[in-house]
């Protein structure tokens, strides 16, 4: 149901093949007078008649339809004759209005714990919210997540975690919608170092749902952390990260998506010739590299070479 809400998918089930069910069932119409502590245990008779010996016509063996999610009984059949199949809100519906979501303040407290905020601001109320964080479980250890913008959010129900990441799929449970504003984080997580070192976070799969529909699928983020719990936004493309160490240069790089990588350098962007410096194993994000500073890697840049439609 949360689900159809922000629009990820547009029914309930699906066969073996992957085609949806249609949203309506079918029961016996005398169904609802069932005893409610027995609607389960009896409801598979709920769905068939069966007569003995039939040899005439038979009154009142009556079905009623029942429209999946019709909560108040308010659904309508939808207009130009379609199907009961795509009687649902479509697939993927365009954005509503504008709407964004980013990395906010990183603090580390007395006790050296890393606070990282997300903050978001749209143009109407937002109903629904769905969005992956993750980060190197190496070095950071998710300790507690919280909010003090979405309507009763509870991380326990709203929240599942894995190794190294924790998906959010909120939806305001008194349909009243939250109004954002962009200087207050919309969650804030707290971690505990594991050991000492750079690393990085990712922000994904970011979906926003107002009171008009679907706001917007919106664009991944990336943070970099210092050993020294110092911030700064990642750059876009495969190079996240880089910074000068004397004679040698630290690259952070997410190498997801493809199962082999090759870090390449030039001289110049003139004629250009690219030369391999290192391969890579894909499938990771935020890997260190430490390379030599010479004159020709003036220019670097990290290109798949191997992984689905490589």
């Amino acid at each position: 149901i949360r689900k159809l809400i922000l629009s990820r998918t547009s029914f309930y089930s699906a066969d073996a093949n992957g085609e949806a069910h249609d949203v309506f069932r079918f029961t016996r119409l005398h169904f609802k007078d069932v005893d409610p502590m027995q609607t389960f245990t009896e409801l598979s008779e709920a769905f068939s008649l069966n007569y003995q010996n039939l040899s005439a016509n038979i009154e009142e063996a009556d079905f009623a339809a029942v429209k999946l999610g019709d909560a108040n009984g308010d659904w309508t059949p939808p207009a130009g004759g379609a199907t009961t199949l795509n009687a649902m809100i479509g697939w993927l519906p365009q954005a509503q209005g504008d709407a964004s979501m980013g990395f906010g303040n990183i603090w580390s407290d007395a006790n050296g714990r890393v606070h990282v905020t997300l903050n978001a601001k749209a143009s109407q109320a937002l109903m629904g919210l769905e969005m992956e964080l993750s980060w190197d479980p190496t070095m950071l250890e998710l300790e507690e997540m919280s909010s003090n913008v979405l309507t009763h959010f509870d991380a326990e129900v709203h929240s599942f975690e894995i190794t190294g990441a924790a998906k959010i799929a909120w939806d305001d449970p008194t349909l009243t919608g939250t109004f954002l504003d962009a200087k207050t984080p919309v969650l804030t997580y707290r971690f505990r170092r594991i050991k000492e070192g750079s690393t990085g976070l990712f922000l994904d799969q970011v979906l926003m749902a107002g009171e008009d529909g679907v706001l917007g699928h919106l664009q991944s983020a990336s943070l970099y952390l210092s050993a020294g719990n110092l911030s700064r936004t990642g750059l876009s493309g495969a190079i996240k990260s880089i910074a000068y160490l004397e004679d040698h240069i630290e690259l952070w790089v997410d190498t997801r998506g493809a199962s082999a990588w090759q870090l390449e350098s030039s001289a110049t962007l003139e004629g250009v010739k690219w030369q391999p410096l290192q391969s890579l194993n894909g499938g990771n994000g935020w890997q260190q590299l430490l390379i030599p500073h010479t004159h020709g890697t003036r220019f670097l840049r990290l290109i798949p070479v191997a992984g689905p439609g490589i």
